[in-house]
């Protein structure tokens, strides 16, 4: 099974011979056209799923829907309180 983000290995194997993390992250944002977050290393943080999506040739408009749709749902407020109370009556 592979993960959500691609490793360090898979990304130093995507911008070879690139080394350093900000020249990677620049690579795949300005190169690929993949959105890419930081780690707190400095590292690039790549979305899988996004980026098969780009290499698979999606339109644009499309892959912002899909980095709004994984935000997730909000959660219920109003159960996880309904919750506490009943562990407080315990």
């Amino acid at each position: 099974m592979s993960t959500p983000f691609l490793t360090d290995a898979e990304v130093a194997e995507l911008c070879a011979p690139l080394r350093r993390g900000a020249a990677q992250a620049r690579y795949i944002r300005e190169r690929l056209g993949v959105p890419v977050q930081l780690k707190p290393n400095g590292r690039p943080l790549v979305s899988r799923l996004v980026l098969e999506r780009v290499l698979a040739g999606m339109p644009s408009n499309q892959l912002l829907a899909l980095r709004d749709s994984q935000t997730g749902p909000e959660p219920d407020s109003e159960a996880f309180l309904r919750y506490l109370s009943q562990r407080r009556k315990r």
